[in-house]
């Protein structure tokens, strides 16, 4: 599933996200999967546990464009 971190709360270790479809699903800090921490405003990717619960979370990496790169131009 997809959605975007609507809060994270570090001393909490847990945050909620918001899924494509309005849905508030909960996340612990454990779950995250990515190098980098989460933050409020990060789209992401999940699997959704049956107890309303995301899990392995990580962050959705824009994708680069061919047209915006020097070589696209040559």
């Amino acid at each position: 599933m997809k959605g975007q971190i609507l809060v994270f709360n570090e001393a909490m270790e847990s945050g909620v996200i918001l899924t494509a479809t309005g849905q508030h699903l909960l996340f612990q800090e454990i779950d995250w999967q990515d190098n980098v921490p989460p933050k409020r405003g990060m789209d992401v990717e999940f699997t959704r546990h049956e107890s309303n619960q995301a899990q392995h979370v990580r962050q959705i990496r824009p994708v680069a464009s061919l047209e915006a790169s020097p070589m696209a131009s040559e």
